[in-house]
């Protein structure tokens, strides 16, 4: 079962970023919307920050920490080809590792589905998301901040 549900998750995100990609939108809004879509998909998966977090996953076998390993790489490679691409474009700033985007990504979306578990879903993932987000784009995003530079 535990199997399935990492592969499961897999999908879901390479489907995810499969749509996304074939947008004709700038790449920050990709990313933004990559964001939100991964968020909104722990939101309706709580317990997949739970499982992946999980001794049977961490302390598991060396091949399913390998498939997780695999799973999370694979993502992260994703959303930095998107940032990368941005760069390219102008979207993003060019002096910013686009790995460090991706980093960043998955972090705050970690972050948030950790604060969405301990309170048992109580918590506005809406306010918590949309501040990541602001932080992240402020960060990324060349034609809505730091202009002069």
């Amino acid at each position: 079962m535990i199997d399935a549900l990492l592969e499961r998750t897999h999908k879901v995100l390479t489907e995810n970023v499969r749509k996304i990609t074939l947008k004709s939108s700038p790449s920050g809004e990709n990313l933004k919307s990559l964001f939100l879509m991964h968020l909104e998909f722990i939101r309706k998966n709580p317990g997949i920050p739970k499982l992946v977090f999980s001794d049977a996953v961490v302390m598991g076998s060396p091949e399913r920490r390998e498939k997780l390993f695999s799973i999370v790489k694979t993502y992260t490679d994703r959303l930095a080809e998107i940032a990368e691409k941005g760069q390219k474009q102008g979207d993003i700033f060019s002096d910013i590792s686009p790995e460090a985007v991706a980093f960043s990504m998955v972090s705050f979306v970690q972050y948030t589905g950790l604060i969405l578990n301990l309170t048992d879903g109580r918590s506005d993932l809406g306010a918590l998301a949309e501040s990541a987000w602001s932080y992240i784009e402020r960060t990324i995003r060349k034609d809505k901040y730091r202009e002069g530079q």
